[in-house]
């Protein structure tokens, strides 16, 4: 890791990379997904890796805000 104590590009795209062959091991992308890795009780340093376009990221994360905002909760996968 660097001096700011966050995952390295190399290594978050490794990391994407493996998480990306355990979500859709037969090489279809069926499951999408976002990594976000920063430093605690600071919010000026986000480092973001993911699998999707931009735009499919942008609105997963807005669905997600909105429901953490309107105090909904979420099924974990066991609930699925």
């Amino acid at each position: 890791m660097k001096g700011n104590n966050l995952p390295s590009a190399e290594k978050m795209r490794e990391l994407a990379h493996l998480l990306d062959e355990i979500f859709n091991p037969t090489g279809v992308r069926n499951i999408g997904f976002a990594l976000l890795t920063f430093k605690t009780n600071q919010s000026s340093m986000v480092n973001y890796i993911g699998n999707c376009q931009r735009g499919d990221m942008l609105k997963a994360f807005k669905e997600l805000i909105a429901k953490w905002e309107s105090g909904q909760t979420f099924n974990t996968p066991e609930d699925n």
